[in-house]
């Protein structure tokens, strides 16, 4: 069983004939997505404790984007923040800037994880123990900045769309 995407599909041909700027489904998608939460944001809300519910003012879609390097391509993981306060065409233009922008080395992502090894035993231990508190305290805080409240999961059929629709 697969959706019916025609009715989105002619929407996004229609802003393209009408601007000549292509829209991506994922764009489409995303900003779907971030309007629905927005109408009953008890979805992204979590339990903290036994007791205390925690909800959030904005909607902030995590979603896999494939980035070009070299000649290949591989998914990358991003957080459109605040979805629920964008259109679809400031939603698609923000994933093409992560779609274009240069990739960055696996050295600038994980450069302070080079640090840990040097660290004295304990120091390591008690950094390693502050990072387990703080997701204990407050998972949202470590968490939402990297996966976002709600997630888009895409399929290899959105991506084929995508760049049939980019070029």
């Amino acid at each position: 069983m697969s959706p019916d995407v025609t009715l989105a599909r002619q929407l996004i041909d229609g802003h393209e004939a009408r601007t000549g700027e292509s829209l991506s489904f994922t764009g489409f998608l995303t900003h779907c997505l971030a309007r629905a939460v927005a109408e009953d944001p008890t979805v992204q809300a979590y339990l903290k404790g036994r007791k205390r519910l925690v909800m959030f003012d904005d909607v902030d879609v995590g979603l896999m984007v494939e980035r070009g390097a070299g000649g290949a391509r591989a998914p990358v993981g991003y957080v459109v923040l605040r979805a629920n306060q964008k259109d679809v065409l400031e939603i698609h233009r923000e994933i093409r800037a992560v779609q274009t922008a240069p990739p960055r080395t696996g050295a600038e992502i994980l450069a302070w994880l080079r640090v840990m090894p040097h660290l004295p035993g304990a120091l390591g231990g008690s950094l390693v123990a502050l990072v387990r508190a703080a997701k204990r305290h407050d998972p949202a805080r470590m968490w939402v900045p990297m996966a976002g409240t709600v997630a888009l999961a895409n399929s290899r059929g959105l991506l084929d769309y995508d760049e049939r629709v980019a070029h």
